[in-house]
């Protein structure tokens, strides 16, 4: 297993090797170290193979240990009785003696000395293997990596398993991925971030002092405000805490969540601390914590005689859920009983929800107190039995039988409701489990959630007014529209009403960007009506064809009232595809369409539509506000500033979010000059206003956002970073600035996304300085100015990226025109489909007007660095073509039967990346390409023993 998402250092293939016992820690706390690690960002290794007696341990095991930088080491009582933790341990401390490799041993539940002298449970473990050979080797590994610096769990942090592997992983973070540029930014939140987890009362990062103060007395006041501010919540904390000293000391998790009015926290948790306050609960309040989830957690010990908390009853009553976790000793405490009693009377109440978590006990004990739980009870009714004479009253025993019996029946209760059991779920792994349950919960809060986005500025009354018109009480199939130009809110309004009103359904499905995913392939409106089946259906639904999807949503859905939302439609087949008639949806079903041609909605017979409507004067200054300053209103001093800027917007919501992003942080004197420039640009033509997030950009990042919005829109975001990156650029800083300044998406499933508007923007740009002369702009993605360009032999070097759809007509004379665009990087090209079935015999040699290209006219540009040609209609690469820049070579579906003409021997030394799917090649020189690192081929006509040369660095297959 491994993590993947970091950068991995040049010379190390993982940052850390996790060396362990499997059946000491594997389930719980290599489990959890192992999450944390991957979520950072730190590639690790963890050998999940539980190795067999009598087997060697695998020269694979040792590779990964010579490539890893940092090793873990974590010690149990178990870990000395095995050889092959022994071995591994012999192996990484070598390794650790060499440079750039640290080692760094845990100890879970032994300590130093016990490793250091095989004493204790250690030398219990190792005395097994006194009489072997390799005992000494193994001793002197275990001395040595006892002597190292690390982590002992039971003196580190009061022993609570969460917060120590936070501080480990904070360590190795630091170490794995460096100090940067060793600047003095990053030394100092290096260390800021190191420390923030000791026992300081109040921390400040105040960063780019210089820049925020910039030399101006505003400035430097906004500085000693945020520095007061801190100061202040400090002192509030303190005064509180003293006025209210006898409270238990209480651990709340910081929220990002929006609480519901009528409770103060989403989830208490109940559990016996002796068992589970240092293990497993506290990865279960850090992991809710991790999710927003507002967790009360009692940290205080109450003392045995003391009166449980009133506060911690009143805690109780203003929780919306309860995780009850049981464990063995769970009903020993009567604190915990006297909880779960409360728990149990507030539970029946309505909008509380209680869960039980069996930990290590098992339902049945808790519901007949049997078992662990039984004896853990018993001492309660041992109480009783026990009482002196003097003090067995009537009144006394009946009052502690009446305890007994309530406990009793809370503890029955509690077992009946649904809930979670380790020993039964996920094969154990606590890790796992504990997602599993945060998951349920975080669903849960997210299905009762109300309220709006903060920066949604006056989406409440818009949304009340398109429920309004769905009717939500009538029992029929309702279909709305809402139209208007692009950028005015459609999408954030639909979205806005599908989460409030989404779980009155019982079956829900957004479907974003039909317009452009229904024309991406002749697949789209199939693929769009998978999504919907499947969201509705909750399982995974392939279809054979558009008229297949209209056949299973008549058949399947009309018994689901389903809550449907077609989002950007603008061709009448998608209406009739997604939601062709009210009969096939159950009565009660609610369909929103958002659209920006109010035809496409009359034609589809949708009886109300609705008119977007754009911000008012006081709602564009507070959304931009929120965007330029972080609040509702501007800042004083900027308000005259604020308002020529929200005139301009015009009541456009992406434009005054574009520029309060863009305006944000800046001085007056920066804004009364963008608000001069703004002055230039035509108010109707909205992509020109976005122009100025643009011309922040540093040179690197405008070229790639200039490839995205006219080339590379609609890719995989990693298939545009292998396209960029093969052209020069730093393709991931790109994108992510790109994505910071709203001008790129990315969607969860990773594709690049832009809005309509910056993407005229972009495209608007490469068109302004020659707008009628279309051969001397440097992008090209228009067939027709294409087809005119290269027809007419007018190809010249402004020409950096082109991508066209290429007819079957004049072919060797639009090729012949691509030759002159001598500093061409990308050239796409989709030609017309040569009909393989027609024109080739079944032994792949083709026939009728076998197209050929001539040995001296240049093609294809050598400046070409990356080339995708679909249907390739020739037999090899052109002759002239020395391609001696190219990183990226896709030819699917082509004619080729070689990538040169025999004889050619070119070596294509900075090829990295070739696709050649579906082809009539049959043999393949891999000493052609010695950098080759992905080769992606239909292997159907490739036969064996056909491939020449070794495969050297070739990464995958």
């Amino acid at each position: 297993m491994m993590s993947s998402s970091s950068s991995v250092q040049k010379s190390f293939k993982y940052d850390v090797f996790l060396s362990f016992r499997g059946e000491d820690t594997r389930n719980n706390f290599v489990d959890h170290l192992y999450h944390a690690l991957m979520d950072r960002g730190i590639y690790t290794y963890k050998d999940d193979e539980t190795i067999q007696k009598g087997e060697r341990i695998s020269d694979d095991l040792f590779r990964s240990i010579e490539d890893s930088k940092i090793y873990i080491i974590v010690f149990s009582k178990n870990y000395a009785s095995s050889p092959w933790c022994l071995e591994e341990l012999v192996k990484i401390m070598k390794c650790h003696k060499m440079s750039g490799h640290t080692a760094y041993p845990v100890f879970y539940d032994v300590e130093p000395t016990e490793v250091r002298k095989q004493s204790g449970a250690v030398g219990e473990a190792f005395a097994r293997h006194e009489n072997q050979k390799a005992a000494g080797k193994w001793k002197g590994a275990l001395k040595e990596v006892a002597d190292l610096a690390g982590w002992e769990l039971k003196n580190t942090l009061d022993g609570h398993k969460a917060k120590f592997i936070d501080r480990i992983v904070q360590h190795i973070s630091l170490e794995s991925k460096g100090m940067g540029g060793a600047g003095k930014t990053t030394t100092g939140r290096a260390v800021f971030d190191h420390l923030s987890n000791d026992d300081l009362e109040a921390k400040s990062f105040v960063g780019n002092a210089r820049e925020v103060s910039n030399g101006s007395v505003s400035g430097l006041k906004n500085l000693g405000i945020m520095l007061m501010l801190m100061v202040f919540i400090y002192y509030f904390y303190s005064m509180a805490s003293s006025f209210n000293s006898s409270a238990p000391e209480i651990m709340v998790s910081a929220s990002t969540s929006s609480i519901q009015k009528r409770f103060k926290y989403d989830v208490f948790l109940s559990f016996r601390g002796e068992d589970t306050r240092k293990n497993f609960v506290d990865h279960l309040y850090h992991a809710l914590k991790d999710k927003g989830v507002y967790t009360y957690k009692d940290d205080e010990k109450i003392q045995k005689g003391k009166r449980i908390s009133d506060d911690l009853f009143k805690s109780i009553e203003d929780s919306k859920f309860y995780i009850i976790v049981f464990s063995k000793n769970y009903a020993s405490s009567s604190w915990c009983l006297e909880e779960l009693v409360k728990i149990m009377e507030c539970q029946k109440m309505t909008e509380h929800a209680a869960y039980p978590v069996f930990y290590d006990v098992e339902p049945t004990e808790v519901r007949k107190q049997s078992g662990a739980v039984g004896e853990a009870f018993a001492k309660h009714e041992k109480e009783v039995r026990n009482q002196n004479w003097a003090v067995r009253i009537a009144f006394f025993m009946n009052k502690k039988k009446a305890m007994l019996k309530k406990w009793k029946g809370a503890l029955k209760e509690a077992a009946d409701l649904a809930g979670w059991e380790l020993k039964n779920t996920l094969d154990g792994h606590e890790a796992k489990f504990i997602n599993k349950i945060v998951q349920q919960i975080s669903l849960e809060l997210r299905s009762i959630s109300s309220g709006f986005d903060a920066k949604l500025v006056g989406m409440e009354t818009r949304v009340t007014d398109v429920i309004s018109s769905l009717e939500i009480g009538i029992d029929e199939v309702r279909m709305i529209g809402i139209k208007g130009m692009g950028g005015a809110g459609k999408t954030t309004t639909a979205r806005a009403v599908f989460d409030h009103l989404s779980i009155y359904f019982e079956a829900k499905s957004f479907v974003g960007n039909v317009r452009e995913v229904s024309k991406a392939s002749m697949f789209g409106l199939k693929n769009l009506q998978e999504q919907v089946l499947s969201n509705v259906l909750n399982e995974q639904v392939a279809l054979n064809s558009v008229d297949d999807g209209k056949n299973m949503m008549k058949r399947r859905m009309c018994g689901i009232k389903v809550l449907l939302v077609l989002d950007d439609v603008d061709h009448i087949d998608q209406l009739k595809a997604l939601a062709g008639d009210p009969e096939w949806f159950k009565p009660g079903t609610r369909i929103l369409i958002t659209t920006r041609d109010e035809q496409v909605l009359v034609a589809h017979r949708v009886s109300v539509i609705r008119d977007i409507v754009l911000l008012s004067e006081q709602e564009a200054i507070s959304l931009f506000s929120r965007y330029a300053f972080g609040r509702e209103n501007p800042l004083q001093g900027y308000e005259e500033l604020s308002g020529k800027v929200v005139r301009y917007a015009a009541g456009l919501p992406l434009t005054v979010q574009v520029l309060g992003s863009f305006l944000c942080g800046k001085d007056k004197l920066e804004w009364v000059d963008a608000i001069e420039r703004l002055k230039k640009i035509p108010l109707k033509e909205t992509r020109e206003k976005l122009e100025l997030s643009y011309i922040s950009l540093e040179e690197e990042y405008q070229e790639i956002f200039l490839d995205i919005a006219c080339i590379l829109k609609g890719q995989h975001k990693q298939k545009a970073i292998k396209i960029l990156e093969s052209c020069g650029f730093h393709a991931r800083i790109g994108l992510k600035v790109l994505e910071q300044r709203s001008l790129i998406t990315i969607s969860k499933c990773g594709v690049l996304g832009m809005h309509d508007h910056i993407e005229e923007m972009g495209k608007n740009i490469v068109r302004q300085s020659h707008p009628d002369e279309p051969n001397k702009h440097s992008r090209l993605w228009i067939n027709e100015e294409i087809e005119d360009i290269l027809a007419n032999d007018m190809g010249n070097e402004e020409t950096r990226c082109l991508k066209f759809d290429m007819s079957r007509e004049n072919l060797r004379i639009v090729m012949k025109g691509l030759g002159k665009m001598k500093k061409l990087r990308y050239l796409e090209v989709n030609y017309a489909d040569y009909d393989s079935e027609s024109d080739c015999k079944s032994d792949g040699q083709c026939l009728g007007s076998d197209p050929k290209l001539d040995d001296t006219t240049q093609y294809f540009p050598n400046s070409l660095n990356y080339l995708k040609f679909s249907y390739f209609p020739f037999l090899y690469l052109p002759r002239t073509f020395q391609a001696n820049n190219l990183v990226g070579l896709e030819m699917d579906s082509s004619r080729m039967v070689q990538l040169w003409e025999e004889g050619e021997k070119k070596v294509l030394k900075k090829l990295r990346f070739l696709s050649l799917d579906i082809t009539n090649l049959t043999t393949f020189d891999f000493r052609m390409t010695p950098n080759l690192e992905v080769l992606s081929m239909d292997c159907s006509a490739f036969r064996a023993g056909q491939a020449m040369g070794e495969l050297g660095d070739h990464r995958e297959l």
